[in-house]
């Protein structure tokens, strides 16, 4: 059973609560005037910016193309068979055309099947190398979660910013006392709201920007792997377009007349007996049924003693009568159906 891969947003998600020490404490710093322009919006768009990636799509492809290789493997051995039985059934000129053109549709499968692999190979590549740039990024914003700033959470850095603006809802003389005891007498000389802004521009704002620059730097990073990743699967499915293109093709030049044991041109063909009963080879892609013969009689009929065939011809050969049952009725070269 084929386990579907983890989901992009589902990657992100596990991460994303780390986000929360910046996007809860950067509009503080906003409205003190302490942050760079980068806003709790901007950073959460720049870190789903892969959200929408369907690794599942890419899976699901390249799972798709090795089903296909493997289908396409399958019919490649069934014209190999029929190949070689077309060996043991028919000789002479005509074969060795037909031959030629089932070795050639052969080899062409035998191309695609291997784009088809390498495709489905690159596909999972992509895949595996995009889960794991997301996984990355989403380990080092995650690890942002519940941290607190010289041990203030959320709700008491609130009641500091409530401070710095002079309202009633600041720190009360004993948080003042216990937050600040390591500042100067601010807290304790009449002025807390010196104390609280104090402690926002000198202890909260550079731990939000230390934060701020290793989560935009994680971003940065996974965008740039997954823009590499992307990349390469470009490159290889370019390149196997141009393989398969090829491999479609025909020969850029095929046997010759000699090749393939048909008589060159200007001059006569002497005694051909190896054309099917009927005519010539069918032309362009139709059906052909080759007349069998025993092995024995592939060259030449069945003769009697004296050089004759049974009904009195040369031996030079010539088809089997209509009565006489040959061995392996006839081949038909679409038998294992088109690749």
């Amino acid at each position: 059973m084929r386990i579907p891969p983890e989901d992009a947003g589902s990657i992100l998600d596990a991460g994303a609560t780390g986000l929360a020490h910046l996007t809860d404490h950067l509009p503080i710093l906003h409205a003190l005037g302490l942050a760079t322009e980068i806003t709790a919006a901007d950073l959460r768009a720049r870190y789903d910016a892969e959200r929408a990636i369907a690794l599942s799509a890419l899976s699901d492809d390249a799972h798709t193309s090795r089903a296909l290789a493997d289908s396409l493997s399958r019919r490649i051995d069934d014209h190999r068979r029929l190949l070689t039985r077309l060996d043991g059934a028919w000789d002479g000129s005509a074969a060795e055309s037909a031959r030629s053109d089932l070795a050639f549709t052969i080899a062409r499968g035998t191309a695609l099947c291997a784009v088809l692999v390498d495709v489905a190979a690159s596909l999972d590549s992509a895949a595996t190398g995009v889960a794991e740039a997301l996984r990355e990024k989403a380990r080092v914003v995650g690890e942002f979660e519940g941290r607190t700033v010289d041990g203030r959470t959320t709700d008491d850095i609130a009641t500091i910013l409530a401070g710095a603006n002079g309202g009633a809802r600041g720190p009360t003389p004993e948080e003042a006392a216990h937050w600040f005891a390591d500042e100067s007498g601010d807290a304790t000389t009449g002025d807390p709201a010196a104390a609280c802004r104090k402690w926002l521009e000198q202890r909260l704002a550079p731990v939000v920007e230390g934060a701020l620059d290793l989560v935009l730097r994680a971003c940065e990073d996974a965008g740039r792997r997954i823009a590499e990743t992307l990349t390469v699967l470009s490159a290889a499915t370019e390149r196997a377009v141009e393989h398969a293109e090829g491999a479609a093709g025909t020969p850029a030049t095929g046997p010759s007349a000699e090749a393939v044991g048909e008589p060159a041109a200007g001059t006569k063909d002497e005694g051909r007996h190896d054309v099917p009963a009927g005519g010539d080879v069918p032309a362009g892609g139709g059906p052909m049924t080759l007349p069998g013969a025993r092995p024995a009689e592939r060259r030449r009929g069945p003769t009697s003693g004296d050089g004759k065939t049974p009904e009195g011809g040369e031996g030079s050969g010539g088809h089997h009568p209509p009565d006489e049952k040959a061995v392996g009725d006839s081949v038909v070269l679409e038998e294992a159906g088109p690749l």
